[in-house]
């Protein structure tokens, strides 16, 4: 590295937030192969406070915001608040390793607000591409050179850690299709026998079933039956398939199921669905009995899809999916927490709701 890289690099603040896996090792590892020297962003608030000022000054930052109870119901806009500037923003990459999949709409709303993109993991999949985009990022960000991929990729491969469960999940999907599970889920979603069912008197619109999804698997991808069944579990540890009364993993059944993906849904503007929410279900908000015992400031789960879809025009399945995946952020909760967001009688909170009852 010429002299004018070093001190640049040595000039240069990064200010990393992760949990481990996910690659977040092998983004340090990147990172440390271009000369530069990540720091933990301060968990103390002042401090922290002084150390996302830096950013107006031209450090950048790498922030996971997956832990709903440390961010907060809106992470995206109690971050903005918290920066400098508004084009401090641009100088974030964020990720949300530990809590499912990214979907467009929610990487739309990340990069609407002005930061620099919302990353389901660090690696992306076995050519590590996402990683390879950061680096380029991280090159224009601060002027120094991009180095070649042979001087960094070693790091990564040394550094990339075990992982979580969601980390295994994602390697599984990769291994098996080579896409990421968002784009494998999109894919399924326009192969798959998607159609409206009927058992035991109740209609199950947009679902498919397990075992012609298995059989579907098997010959699209030429694997074994058994790796079929894996791929459908992993999508499932995703948040991205969901058996359609949330009882059953993925199996080669008669059993009905749906990917969790939805074109429809995905035009429609995140912001405003995660506002209709806010402001609509506290209308729904009472205290509620079952079996004997009241549950206090909740909503029942069909009730808000209804509301969500009358507002916006959206079919129950896509209002559900719209829900489903605010509960994956962490803004809604069962109130046991025994259940995922279901649209059937069955009581939830809203975070802060949720928030006040613990306490």
């Amino acid at each position: 590295m010429k002299a004018a890289q070093h001190a640049t690099a040595a000039r240069t603040r990064l200010w990393l937030d992760l949990p481990p896996g996910s690659g977040a090792d092998a983004l340090r590892g990147a990172l440390m192969a271009m000369g530069l020297i990540p720091q933990p962003l301060p968990s103390d608030p002042g401090a922290r406070r002084q150390a996302l000022a830096t950013l107006a000054e031209g450090a950048l930052a790498f922030l996971d915001l997956s832990d709903a109870a440390r961010h907060g119901p809106r992470p995206f806009s109690a971050l903005v608040q918290a920066l400098p500037e508004p084009a401090a923003a641009g100088r974030v990459i964020l990720s949300r390793t530990r809590s499912g999949h990214v979907n467009p709409a929610d990487r739309a709303w990340a990069r609407h607000l002005g930061f620099a993109d919302l990353l389901p993991d660090w690696l992306g999949g076995p050519d590590r591409q996402a990683l390879r985009d950061v680096v380029a990022w991280v090159a224009r960000s601060t002027g120094l050179d991009e180095p070649a991929a042979h001087e960094w990729l070693p790091y990564t491969r040394l550094l990339s850690g075990a992982g979580d469960g969601q980390a295994a999940a994602r390697t599984i999907v990769w291994g098996l299709t080579g896409e990421s599970p968002e784009a494998c889920a999109a894919r399924l979603a326009a192969e798959l026998d998607i159609a409206d069912r009927r058992w035991r008197l109740h209609d199950y619109p947009r679902c498919f079933v397990g075992s012609h999804a298995t059989s579907h698997l098997m010959r699209s991808l030429r694997r074994p039956r058994e790796e079929a069944l894996a791929l459908g579990q992993a999508l499932g540890e995703l948040g991205l398939l969901v058996h359609v009364m949330h009882e059953h993993p993925f199996l080669d059944q008669d059993l009905y199921y749906r990917i969790a993906w939805s074109d429809v849904l995905d035009r429609e503007d995140a912001a405003a669905l995660w506002h209709t929410a806010e402001q609509g279900l506290p209308a729904l908000t009472s205290t509620r009995r079952y079996h004997g015992r009241d549950y206090a400031d909740c909503f029942v789960g069909e009730e808000a899809v209804t509301m969500l879809a009358s507002c916006h025009g959206l079919h129950r399945v896509d209002a559900w999916l719209a829900l489903h995946r605010m509960a994956q952020w962490g803004w809604i909760r069962h109130v046991t927490r025994a259940r995922p967001f279901i649209d059937g009688h069955f009581f939830y909170r809203w975070r802060r709701v949720a928030d006040r009852a613990a306490a």
